[in-house]
């Protein structure tokens, strides 16, 4: 009985010992991909330019992709009236970029006052309003896409900022001229 005991006991750690080497396995090759770097289809991450180019068109924008001095993406884009910027954050070279930031400015010929800015923020959780060194309003939005969202996610915030851009032009009282 003593012997059947230490040979079942000897099954099983060898079945423990192969389990914990295959998980072993399986989760160093896991750590080693990057998740951002091939989402499955449908995922939007910072390092997919391709699929956030995409969805933008979808939401009625035109877009060029560039590269910034740093060498990381830089996307730029326009509505019917509001050009703006895609940048890219959290890179490394370059490349594997965790947050982008969407970015707005309009020139002002007086410029605008500090209380208007912060008249903007204190009203709205979405869309950061700042001014430059000529007190020219900036809109902003960062979205932190490490482990990606959903195309329609992504969609989502493409039109908000969208209807943030429209709306901060009046609010600030812009006029194209």
């Amino acid at each position: 009985m003593r012997t059947m005991k230490l040979q079942l006991f000897s099954i099983v750690v060898a079945l423990a010992a192969s389990v914990s080497l295959a998980w072993a396995d399986d989760a160093t090759s896991k750590a080693n991909d990057d998740p951002d770097a091939n989402p499955p289809a449908g995922i939007v991450t910072a390092e997919t330019v391709d699929r956030i180019v995409k969805v933008l068109e979808q939401a009625g924008f035109e877009v060029e992709v560039n590269k910034a001095d740093s060498g990381a993406p830089l996307i730029e884009s326009t509505d019917a009236s509001n050009p703006f910027s895609v940048h890219f954050y959290d890179c490394t070279d370059g490349k594997q970029c965790g947050t982008i930031q969407f970015e707005s400015g309009w020139n002002l010929k007086n410029g605008i006052n500090a209380v208007t800015i912060e008249q903007w923020n204190n009203d709205k959780i979405w869309g950061q309003a700042y001014r430059d060194k000529d007190k020219d309003p900036w809109l902003s939005v960062s979205v932190d896409l490490r482990g990606g969202v959903t195309e329609d996610n992504f969609l989502d915030v493409a039109n908000k900022w969208k209807d943030l851009m429209s709306e901060f032009a009046k609010f600030i009282g812009w006029q194209d001229n």
